[in-house]
């Protein structure tokens, strides 16, 4: 999820480990990865759980954890994108 846009991006928060690259440097070149602002984190947690959602649908593994309430590892995320092509 970006953090501002075009002219205005300032970074871009990773819905998998729930961190935030913030672009540094004259031209962005330098990445620091921190927390996510405040002012994001509940969008953050929304657009995380429509990701756990749409990719419960198509990965029967990950679908039983997300039935049950069970927690989803972010290796089990990142494989499960991989494995089913989701169209997150």
């Amino acid at each position: 999820m970006p953090i501002g846009l075009e002219d205005k991006l300032e970074g871009i928060i990773d819905l998998i480990t729930m961190k935030a690259a913030t672009f540094k440097g004259e031209k962005g070149e330098v990445v620091e990865w921190g927390e996510i602002p405040a002012a994001l984190a509940q969008q953050c947690a929304e657009k995380r759980q429509e990701m756990i959602e749409r990719l419960a649908e198509v990965d029967e593994a990950i679908g039983e954890k997300f039935i049950m309430e069970e927690p989803i590892a972010e290796g089990e995320l990142v494989a499960g994108i991989h494995s089913q092509k989701c169209p997150l």
